[in-house]
């Protein structure tokens, strides 16, 4: 099965969010990771994290009303810098946590062009 990229669109909000889980050795099975507090995104230029793009880093994501699922809100200002270094390319968001960072969850993402409201005639 081919990987699947999500968009990003430049100067739009983006919405990152991520279902965790984490193995409970007493039930042998994967449960929600709830509870969380080191769970962080950044956008990179590579898959492994090494070439960070300036502003989006070190974003820490909190627990939504689902638990074990975390998100961020990445500003339309923040991703509007976007535009004009990454515009076409494959950037990298990469979610990271756990207190030696035992979690990290690597999503491709294609940097299109931005999405306006269309104005009605």
């Amino acid at each position: 099965m081919p990987a699947v990229s999500k968009e990003i669109h430049p100067s739009n909000a983006y919405l990152v969010r991520q279902q965790l889980k984490k193995y409970d050795t007493a039930t042998n099975t994967y449960i929600a990771w709830t509870g969380a507090n080191t769970i962080q995104v950044g956008f990179y230029e590579d898959s492994l994290g090494v070439t960070a793009i300036a502003g989006l880093t070190g974003l820490t994501m909190t627990e939504s009303s689902v638990l074990g699922t975390y998100y961020y809100i990445v500003s339309g200002t923040l991703t509007a810098t976007l535009a004009s270094q990454y515009a076409g390319e494959t950037i990298y968001q990469i979610v990271t946590g756990g207190v030696n960072s035992d979690l990290k969850v690597v999503t491709p993402l294609i940097v299109t062009q931005p999405r306006y409201a269309q104005v009605g005639e």
